[in-house]
């Protein structure tokens, strides 16, 4: 199997934001941002039970980033971006939060 166990170690220091959406949906949201074609993403571990999709920066950067996502009161997620690389967690996050608040954003 493929190790996550980096990304568990280095959750401590995620990037972490709440978004006013269902895990459901948040988690479909991110896995639709993940896999645009200017900058898609290598999902290689999805984890169910931990909430967690491990993804590579790219198919040929395979700088690991964990994505995790807590449910929270009030139909909330809260979600952490985690990853040994500084740049790799940031750039990720920085796709992802931007992605997430273009879909709540009101009309």
């Amino acid at each position: 199997g493929v190790s996550t166990q980096v990304l568990e170690q280095e959750r401590k220091d995620a990037l972490k934001k709440s978004f006013a959406l269902d895990y459901d949906r948040c988690y479909l949201k991110v896995k639709d941002i993940l896999s645009q074609k200017d900058k898609v993403a290598y999902i290689y571990a999805e984890v169910p039970k931990e909430k967690l999709i491990a993804i590579y920066l790219s198919p040929v950067d395979t700088t690991p980033v964990g994505i995790f996502f807590t449910q929270e009161p009030q139909g909330n997620t809260l979600i952490e971006i985690s990853s040994p690389s500084i740049y790799a967690k940031e750039e990720i996050a920085n796709r992802i939060f931007t992605g997430i608040k273009e879909l709540i954003k009101p009309k």
